[in-house]
């Protein structure tokens, strides 16, 4: 305990010996007008539309994309939708069996530019081969920079050669 005492009374010392020289001062920082007071307002990030970024029927042959954009900052996204594929563009009933089944596919832009090269090291999100299903998603919470996702429907068995898929996928920002 004395060293202690030694200590703070060493250091008193030396700081009133400081004071008594001729030490210039001008190093020390004394504002000449009070500051201000910071406050600091909350920020409304104002949330975007639902987007229906995909209602057509289309064919696929190898793949089929469709991108849509999540805004930086979003955490409660969701992809909702349906499809419904056949073999004969004149004959929607065509569903009946598992010829007319597709892959469904949800790609970040990595594993996108993966998928284009080969086959993807993982997927966001993947749905077993399908003629009708419907779709209720997550999609993952985006921070500073908004981030592009690819719904891809494959046609992976190849047979037939060409699929046609009705659907309908809406992205929502809550």
């Amino acid at each position: 305990m004395f060293a202690f005492l030694f200590v703070i009374c060493g250091c008193t010392k030396k700081g009133a010996e400081a004071k008594n020289s001729n030490v210039d001062s001008s190093e020390e920082v004394r504002p000449e007008e009070p500051l201000e007071l910071l406050t600091v307002a909350p920020v409304r990030i104002e949330t975007p539309q639902p987007e229906n970024f995909l209602h057509k029927v289309f064919s696929v042959n190898n793949h089929a994309d469709f991108a849509f954009v999540v805004p930086s900052r979003q955490e409660n996204t969701k992809l909702r939708g349906d499809f419904r594929s056949f073999t004969k563009l004149g004959d929607p009933d065509s569903t009946s069996d598992k010829t007319a089944d597709v892959d469904l596919i949800l790609l970040n832009e990595q594993e996108f530019n993966q998928f284009l090269h080969g086959q993807p090291q993982s997927v966001t999100y993947e749905l077993d081969s399908a003629h009708n299903q419907t779709v209720d998603w997550r999609v993952p919470t985006t921070y500073a920079d908004p981030q592009t996702y690819h719904l891809v429907f494959s046609n992976s068995d190849g047979r037939p050669k060409t699929k046609f898929v009705d659907a309908d996928f809406t992205v929502s920002f809550q």
